[in-house]
């Protein structure tokens, strides 16, 4: 788990183990790859898979501000 800051808010990413877990097909772009993206109780959550592993990231900031944080962990491997 990474948590990030972004101005006074914070973005935690986990980064998981997809292997034999459900997947949605994502309909938001993200780097090279599609995420789902969802909201819940003002926290968005984006959630994309590359190979066997999963990224998750989870904030209350807007929803591109999300995404953008996630293309960038996505793209550093």
């Amino acid at each position: 788990m990474f948590v990030y800051k972004l101005r006074l808010h914070t973005i935690s990413v986990l980064v998981f183990r997809a292997e034999g877990l459900p997947w949605p097909d994502g309909t938001v772009p993200v780097g090279s790859h599609r995420a789902t993206l969802s909201t819940l109780h003002g926290f968005h959550v984006a959630v994309l898979r590359d190979g066997d592993l999963g990224y998750a990231a989870v904030s209350d900031v807007a929803a591109p501000d999300v995404l953008r944080l996630l293309a960038k962990v996505d793209g550093a491997h």
